[in-house]
């Protein structure tokens, strides 16, 4: 029996996102539309819309779950004119659904298997405003620095001063920083030579390796 993945994925968004607190209409719009089916191992498929965390590869790499993830993009506030950063992107699907809401939009990956994966999806899916590469996630990409928003996608110790350092003034970084057992989905605002936090919610993660880069930020 084929699966009914529009079907599947308004449910996702009626019964997992809105109930936590999800209003924005764009990303619900966008949470609706990008099939999420095809971001999963193919063994994963038919569970591509439970709300739980995928594993997509050996070295550790999570597909968040989908109300985990649209909490953090709310959070984001993503904007139509901005570039945005997502760190630690996997198969690509957070570059897909945030597309929609931006101008232009960047992931990065230390696992190339990933990066061809995302690419091929999103070439399938006619993207175009998007780039997936491979680089060290503690470095982001200064070459195409600064950005208007950065997204950590897992959860983290600290955040890497050289990812603050590629905002634009005024610029975001949201991240969840480790803080025991459930960690605190933050926004740092950068302002000149100073970075500010906010604490959104508490949320539970995978956790995300970003090396040994000395930190700026931590709980």
């Amino acid at each position: 029996m084929k699966e009914d993945f529009a079907k599947a994925r308004k449910i996702m968004v009626d019964n997992q996102i809105r109930p936590v607190g999800v209003t924005n209409y764009a990303l619900l719009d966008s949470l609706g539309k990008i099939p999420r089916e095809k971001f999963v191992p193919e063994n994963r498929v038919s569970l591509s819309y439970c709300d739980s965390d995928h594993k997509l590869s050996e070295s550790g790499r999570y597909l968040m779950s989908p109300a985990s993830f649209a909490r953090l993009a709310q959070l984001a506030d993503v904007k139509q004119n901005e570039i945005i950063l997502l760190v630690g992107c996997g198969t690509g699907y957070s570059v897909a659904v945030l597309s929609g809401l931006c101008s232009a939009v960047f992931g990065i990956e230390d696992d190339e298997e990933l990066v061809k994966k995302a690419e091929s999806v999103l070439a399938d899916l006619n993207i175009g405003n998007s780039a997936v590469l491979t680089k060290d996630l503690s470095k982001g990409v200064p070459s195409e620095a600064p950005f208007d928003l950065i997204l950590i996608e897992g959860e983290v110790d600290s955040v890497p001063s050289a990812l603050l350092s590629q905002l634009r003034d005024g610029g975001r970084l949201v991240a969840v920083i480790k803080d025991g057992a459930i960690g605190k989905a933050s926004v740092f605002v950068k302002s000149g030579k100073d970075v500010s936090q906010r604490i959104g919610f508490d949320v539970k993660i995978p956790s995300l390796s970003l090396g040994q880069d000395r930190a700026q930020f931590a709980l």
